[in-house]
Parts: structure tokens; sequence; C-alpha cells
């Protein structure tokens, strides 16, 4: 963890090394590399679909102690909710919906002034 230039770019050399493969899953990265991240840090895990796996792998991150975020993207109505059952079961409630490209600044901004992604006003 920590903040900064360093820290921005420890966090640019690791998801360089990130290899998309139908062999390694999402949910195998996690397992594999759940040691190596300190129990301070947040996992923000970017997801067009979560299996059980995966969900049971980012449960066990917070039952580590981690805070684990959850972005999820361009899903339908069947996925979101399959999807929200999933990780809430886990525990993990900090779930924000992307549905489209056009969304991600309004996204971000909420986060940046801490507002519920899923304000009603």
């Amino acid at each position: 963890t920590g903040r900064g230039t360093d820290a921005f770019q420890r966090i640019r050399e690791t998801l360089a090394r990130a290899e998309l493969t139908d062999a390694f899953t999402f949910a195998n990265m996690i397992i594999d590399n759940a040691h190596r991240l300190p129990r301070d840090a947040t996992a923000l895990a970017v997801l067009p679909e979560v299996t059980e796996a995966t969900a049971i792998a980012l449960g066990n991150l917070k039952r580590r102690g981690m805070a684990v975020a959850v972005v999820l993207v361009m899903m339908d109505d069947d996925g979101l909710e399959r999807a929200h059952k999933r990780l809430t079961a886990e525990g993990i409630r900090d779930l924000r919906h992307c549905a489209n490209e056009q969304e991600l600044p309004e996204l971000a901004r909420k986060a940046v002034h801490r507002l519920s992604p899923y304000d009603l006003t």
C-alpha cells in the first residue's frame, strides 16, 4: 500500500504483468497472489462476470481483513442479479455497476465525492 508516484508505479508494473488466458482465471490469480497483498490494501475488482469461484476468492480476501470493492461492467439484468447474490453472500457490499462507457465519468465523480453509487437523488 501507500500513496504517491512510487505506489502508482508499482501498481502499473503489477498490472503490466497480468495476462489474459483461458487457463488462468481471475479467481486463480487472486488465490495465487493473495499472500503478496498487504492486509491494509484495498482490492478493486473490475469484472464483466462473477463466477462462484471469483466470489469465493474475493470473499477470502475480505475475511483476511482487506477492503474489497467490485465494479461490475456491462452486465445484463440476470448477470447483475447473479453477481450481486454471489458477492453479498461472501460479505462484499461495496458493489457498483457501470452499464456502459458513458457512465464511467459519473461513477468516478460519485467515488470522489463519496456518494453512494445507488444514490436516488
